[in-house]
C-alpha cells in the first residue's frame, strides 16, 4: 500500500536503505550491547524442542536422563527454537550424575534432534570437561589447558599453554553444579568452568568452521546419565572481523498464498543479499531471518546493524501490535538502521508516524496518501537524512 508524497511523508522507501544502514551507519553512539538474557524460564521447555522422553523440566532445571530401561541409540539434543547463534557469550549452570554431556553452539541441525558442530564438552570423568569437540566433525579440536589455532589447511598450532590438564580439573566440582561460560567472537572461541579458562580456539579453516548456527544441549549415548542445566542466559556480542548484521523480520501471514508473501519475500531477499555479496566482492553480511511476526528471541535485535520489517502496516505492524516502539527507538539512536518494504511502512500517524520519520524520513499515512496504482512524478526528499542523502528524484510506478 503505498501513496502519494506529503512532505517528509512518503510511502516509498528502498531496500537498499537497509544495506546503506549497514554500510554507512550514522554518527550516533553504538555502544555495547545489552546484557545477559534469561533464554530458559525455569518452569517449562518454552523455546526449546527435543524428544519428550528424554527432557523434563524440575526443580527450575532442564533434565537430560537416560535410564536402562529407557536408553538412547545415539546422541539426542534439546535446540534451542528462538533464533541462531552468531557472535555471543553463554553462560549457565550445570550438574552431571554419570556419563557426559556438552553445549553445542554454531551447529547444524540435521533433524530428528541430531545435531553436529562445536562443543562445550563436560563428563563426570577427569579428561575432557571444557574441551572444543566437534561433533559430526573433525573431532577434538583444543584439549583442556591449550591454546590452539587451526589453519586454513587445517594443521594445528599450539600457543602457550594456559595451563596443566590435572590442575585445571581441580577447578571443576564432580557431581555438583558448576558454571560453564562459552564466549565465541568471530573465529575465537574459549570455554571456561567456574571462572577458569580452560580451552581457547582459533579457528581460521574457513571451509569447516561455523560461524552461526543452533545452540543445543546434550545428552550422550552409552552408559544411563543424568544432566541438569539451569540459569541459562545469552549476551549476544558485536560482530567481530568487521561483519555487518542484518536482522530481517517477516509477519504473519494475513493474505491468501502467493499475496503478500512476507515470509517468502524476506527468505528470497537474504538469498539475494547474499548472492549479490558473493558476486560482487562485498565485506560480509551476516543475516538473520525472524518469521512469523514479532520474534520470541528475546536477544534477536541485540546485535543488530540494521533492521528489516516485511509485514502488515497499521495496527497489525510487527512493531505497533507489539508495542516494541520505544524497543526500536532505542536502537535507531544507538545507530541501527531502519527499513521497511511495501505495507510495512504504514503506521498510524498518532502511534509510529513521528518515529517512523525520525527513522527513515516516511511513512505510509492511512486515509491521506491515495490508492490504488498511480505514477509517482515528483518527490520531496530530506537531503540531510542518512537514508536519503545523495538520493536523486526518481519516477516510479506506486501502488
Amino acid at each position: 500500500m503505498m501513496g502519494e508524497i506529503r512532505q517528509r511523508r512518503f510511502g516509498f522507501l528502498l531496500v537498499a536503505a537497509a544495506l546503506m544502514a549497514v554500510v554507512w551507519p550514522t554518527a550516533a553512539s553504538r555502544g555495547d550491547e545489552a546484557g545477559f538474557v534469561p533464554i530458559f524460564n525455569g518452569t517449562s521447555l518454552e523455546g526449546w524442542e527435543g524428544k519428550q522422553e528424554f527432557w523434563r523440566v524440575e526443580d527450575g532445571a532442564i533434565v537430560g536422563q537416560t535410564t536402562p530401561e529407557n536408553p538412547t541409540k545415539g546422541n539426542t539434543f534439546l535446540i534451542w527454537r528462538q533464533g541462531l547463534l552468531d557472535d555471543f557469550e553463554l553462560v549457565l549452570q550445570y550438574r552431571l550424575t554419570g556419563g557426559n554431556s556438552g553445549i553445542q553452539y554454531r551447529s547444524k541441525d540435521f533433524g530428528d534432534f541430531v545435531v553436529g558442530g562445536y562443543q562445550g564438552d563436560f563428563e563426570s570423568g577427569t579428561k575432557y570437561s571444557g574441551i572444543l569437540y566437534e561433533e559430526k566433525g573433525r573431532g577434538i579440536l583444543a584439549l583442556r589447558g591449550e591454546r590452539v589455532t587451526i589453519k586454513p589447511d587445517g594443521t594445528k598450532e599450539k600457543g602457550e599453554p594456559i595451563g596443566d590438564s590435572a590442575a585445571l580439573q581441580a577447578a571443576i566440582k564432580p557431581g555438583e553444579w558448576n558454571s560453564y561460560r562459552i564466549v565465541a567472537r568471530g573465529p575465537k572461541l574459549q570455554h571456561f568452568i567456574n571462572g577458569q579458562l580452560m580451552s581457547e580456539t582459533l579457528d581460521e579453516q574457513a571451509d569447516k568452521r561455523s560461524l552461526e548456527g543452533v545452540l543445543a544441549l546434550q545428552v550422550h549415548a552409552g552408559p544411563p546419565m543424568k544432566v541438569e542445566f539451569k540459569d541459562i542466559r545469552l549476551k549476544r556480542l558485536k560482530l567481530a572481523d568487521g561483519r555487518k548484521k542484518l536482522v530481517m523480520l517477516a509477519g504473519r501471514p494475513s493474505h491468501a498464498p502467493g499475496e503478500h508473501e512476507f515470509r517468502a519475500g524476506t527468505m528470497l531477499l537474504e538469498k539475494c543479499l547474499d548472492a549479490y555479496a558473493a558476486s560482487h566482492d562485498l565485506p560480509p553480511l551476516v543475516t538473520a531471518v525472524y518469521t512469523g511476526g514479532w520474534p520470541t528471541d528475546p536477544t534477536a535485535f541485540d546485535n543488530a546493524d540494521a533492521i528489516f520489517f516485511f509485514a502488515d502496516g497499521g495496527k497489525g505492524h510487527p512493531v505497533i501490535q507489539s508495542n516494541r516502539l520505544a524497543q526500536i527507538d532505542a536502537l535507531a539512536k544507538r545507530g541501527v538502521g531502519v527499513a521497511c518494504l511495501h505495507y510495512g511502512v504504514e503506521v498510524p500517524q498518532e502511534k509510529g508516524g513521528p518515529e517512523f520519520l525520525t527513522w527513515m524520513g516516511g511513512y505510509f499515512e492511512p486515509h491521506w496518501s491515495v490508492n490504488p496504482h498511480w505514477m509517482l512524478k515528483e518527490t520531496e526528499l530530506a537531503t540531510d537524512h542518512p537514508i536519503s542523502r545523495g538520493v536523486q528524484p526518481f519516477e516510479t510506478q506506486d501502488e
